[in-house]
């Protein structure tokens, strides 16, 4: 129990941390504005709120019985994850939106080049996500029984090597401005 805890900890905060990168990279931070200033603390909220959320969650799916909680409870807890994503996307996008608005008045031509291949990276990657949870939703349903668990492993794989590769877009991005 003590080990899943730990994974399922070290879990979310992975999550969290990522969703932070994210948002944060995506306000220009370190490219085009040295700090966050007054907003790194609805940053920080939001980071807190979603790591709460997405451990109970977590804890809950991997700590319990199949059948020890009906599919309410379970949509009490997932719910707000799902809603807190969603504010991470559109928090994201508009962050972007008025980075690249900044870049191009300020005529940064290298700069808004960059974050216009960081928004389609993230774009591409938002679609690839909507289409692998109509699989996901498509596997779920086919195999009710867990019947397939030989090939189960890709679902979680394929979360995992997405949040990889938009980590290397956004290295290959910062690393090229130090």
């Amino acid at each position: 129990m003590g080990i899943t805890v730990w994974a399922v900890t070290f879990s979310a905060i992975k999550k969290t941390v990522s969703r932070l990168l994210l948002l944060v990279v995506s306000m220009g931070y370190g490219v085009v504005r040295p700090t966050l200033g007054g907003i790194t603390s609805k940053v920080l909220l939001l980071g807190v709120i979603y790591f709460v959320a997405s451990e109970a969650l977590e804890l809950v799916e991997h700590l319990g019985n199949i059948n020890d909680f009906s599919g309410k409870a379970r949509l009490f807890l997932v719910l707000p994850v799902a809603l807190l994503d969603a504010c991470f996307i559109i928090w994201i996008f508009s962050s972007l939106s008025k980075t690249l608005e900044k870049l191009q008045m300020r005529r940064s031509m290298a700069k808004l080049e960059l974050y216009r291949k960081f928004t389609n990276s993230l774009a591409v990657s938002v679609l690839l996500s909507v289409a692998w949870i109509g699989y996901e939703l498509y596997f779920n349903a086919t195999d009710p029984l867990s019947e397939l668990w030989g090939r189960a492993w890709i679902i979680p794989a394929f979360w995992t090597l997405l949040a990889y590769l938009l980590l290397v877009v956004i290295c290959v991005a910062l690393g090229s401005f130090t």
